[in-house]
């Protein structure tokens, strides 16, 4: 039996495998083209919350969404009460100034698989990039701790196997929708 091998027969290295076999079918081939590092801080810097149908922002719209229970709006429009838990460490509150919205695959990473990205409209970048199928309710001390990790890496430090896979997986499924969109 191979060393390989026989690391995969540890549960938390089989899950770290599986996990990279994920992600290899949506890793940049070594060709690719790298996104320059000033269009993506001018991007950066121009991120917003977009305002629904609903006149609600994303990031309203979401707390209300991912809360277990029902929310209470304060004087603002804005949530002042409801109940979250972070699926990736477990950290529960009523407070919702306790968690981010956060981007499952970040910028950087949608930025270096699609480059073409660049040549849309800074809206279409924007909608992309904070499609709410790449977004997520995390406790905001994990959020600050990770940073931009980039997925594989980030799953790591997710201690449940279960919201692990499905982060991947969410992940993954969000790649292949960009994928299916630019091509």
């Amino acid at each position: 039996m191979a060393i390989w091998d026989w690391l995969k027969e540890i549960p938390i290295i089989d899950d770290v495998a599986d996990a990279l076999d994920m992600f290899t079918e949506f890793l940049p081939e070594a060709d690719s083209v790298a996104v320059p590092v000033g269009d993506y801080a001018e991007l950066r810097e121009s991120m917003y919350w977009t305002i629904g149908e609903n006149g609600v922002d994303t990031r309203q719209q979401l707390l209300i969404d991912f809360s277990l229970e029902p929310v209470s709006l304060g004087d603002n429009g804005h949530v002042a009460v409801g109940f979250w838990r972070d699926p990736h460490t477990g950290f529960e509150s009523n407070d919702p100034s306790d968690f981010d919205v956060d981007h499952r695959v970040p910028f950087r990473e949608i930025a270096d698989q699609f480059p073409q990205l660049y040549e849309l409209p800074k809206d279409e970048q924007l909608a992309i990039y904070n499609d709410v199928e790449n977004l997520c309710v995390v406790h905001d001390v994990h959020n600050l701790e990770k940073g931009d990790d980039l997925p594989a890496k980030h799953a790591l430090e997710i201690t449940d196997v279960d919201a692990r896979r499905e982060f991947l997986r969410k992940c993954a499924d969000y790649l292949g929708l960009l994928r299916e969109r630019l091509g």
